[in-house]
C-alpha cells in the first residue's frame, strides 16, 4: 500500500506505488511535469525542517525567488 508521497525528485520517480487504487498511468495525462500558471517550472524540494516531506514551489509571474505582489512565491506548504 502506498501511504506517503515520494521522497525523491519527480524526474527520478517511476512506478512509485503498487496500490491497486493508484492509476497505472499516474494522475497526469502527460509524461511531462506541468508548468505553473505563468509557464515556469515548478520547484520540488525535500523539506524535512518543516515537518513535511517535500515542498512544491512556484516563483510567481516573474519566475524569481523572493518577489512580492503578483510575483509572490507560492509554496505547497502555504495555508
Amino acid at each position: 500500500m502506498c501511504s506517503s508521497l515520494p521522497r525523491l525528485k519527480p524526474d527520478n520517480c517511476h512506478n512509485i506505488c503498487t496500490n491497486e487504487r493508484y492509476p497505472s498511468g499516474g494522475y497526469l495525462d502527460t509524461t511531462k511535469i506541468p508548468k505553473d500558471g505563468w509557464d515556469n517550472d515548478f520547484i520540488y524540494e525535500l523539506y524535512p525542517e518543516s515537518g513535511k516531506p517535500f515542498v512544491i514551489i512556484s516563483f510567481g509571474a516573474d519566475g524569481q525567488e523572493g518577489s512580492e505582489g503578483y510575483d509572490t512565491d507560492l509554496l505547497s506548504t502555504d495555508p
